[in-house]
């Protein structure tokens, strides 16, 4: 290509003759030329429009993401709503953000509201009043007899469980949040077993009547791990086992009526491991096995 124009030629316009001649041979194929062919003047404004267009859509979308921290709840509104769940300590929180998804509640509230200068402490939070996030481990009272005390108090509902906590009526060593505690140790099944549908009654009888004898085999959905089985006891019924498989979106396997004194977890391990993904969560390569052994001491549980 010829050098011999020095004239300069804008950079949206077509080029300078030579130029426009070694552009139309190389588009049209007579000169092979690596890499992408080259624009004409219009060609290049439609890019550049193309570009504007996909970087302000770009933009938009990153405000959209920033936008959604704006969505949290205001620091007094946040706790107001978290006080009213009864969640007294910063483990709990945890807990009970994880099980729970709340759409309006950070999950670090100490970054999330120190960022914006009204962070106080975990205690001004929580109104527990405690200095620091965390309060000393203490002894719960077993689930069983935890249990035992709900059911002799009659509740009908969560809200009032809630209130009678709030109250200061509940007991030092059962916790105000069970389904978190509980969950845990890996005895927790759901609140409908927890507060049972039982009217008030003394809390000997309570003891008498909470016998955990149903033991439920569920299968946890996961498409990397097939194995994984959720195992527990309940005396909730078909009701507390069907709930639970919405609630967590389980597919059940089998469930057998049990005696108190089994040592059900020690049975379990015999045939897997723990899993990871949870307490009360197992990973079992055959089930089969399982099952079958439970089905030469104890009779199946219908759940239809």
């Amino acid at each position: 290509m010829s050098n011999s124009n020095n004239k300069t030629y804008p950079l949206d316009s077509d080029g300078s003759p030579d130029t426009i001649r070694y552009r139309n041979k190389t588009n049209s194929g007579e000169i092979h030329k690596m890499g992408r062919p080259f624009l004409t003047a219009e060609q290049k404004r439609e890019s550049r429009r193309k570009r504007n267009e996909y970087m302000a859509t770009y933009r938009s979308k990153l405000k959209r993401k920033r936008r959604r921290y704006e969505d949290f709840l205001p620091y007094e509104e946040a706790r107001e709503k978290i006080q009213a769940e009864g969640v007294r300590t910063m483990a709990e929180y945890t807990m009970w953000h994880r099980l729970n998804h709340p759409a309006r509640m950070p999950q670090s509230p100490e970054d999330f509201y120190a960022r914006r200068g009204k962070w106080i402490s975990w205690g001004h939070f929580l109104g527990t009043n405690n200095v620091f996030p965390y309060v000393k481990k203490k002894s719960w009272r077993p689930y069983k007899e935890a249990k035992a005390f709900a059911h002799s108090r009659g509740f009908t509902n969560v809200p009032a469980w809630h209130q009678f906590c709030k109250s200061g009526g509940c007991p030092d060593d059962i916790p105000h949040r069970p389904d978190v505690t509980y969950f845990k140790s890996g005895d927790w099944f759901s609140w409908r077993e927890f507060l049972g549908p039982k009217c008030k009654i003394e809390l000997g009888k309570a003891l008498e009547a909470v016998n955990d004898r149903v033991l439920y085999i569920l299968n946890v959905p996961d498409t990397r791990n097939m194995k994984l089985y959720r195992i527990g006891v309940t005396v909730g019924g078909r009701s507390a086992i069907q709930d639970s498989i919405k609630k967590f979106g389980l597919r059940f396997v089998d469930a057998f009526v049990i005696t108190p004194d089994l040592d059900w977890k020690t049975l379990v391990l015999k045939f897997g491991q723990a899993s990871w993904e949870g307490d009360g969560v197992f990973e079992i390569s055959n089930i089969n096995d399982l099952t079958f052994t439970l089905s030469q001491e104890y009779s199946n549980f219908r759940l239809q």
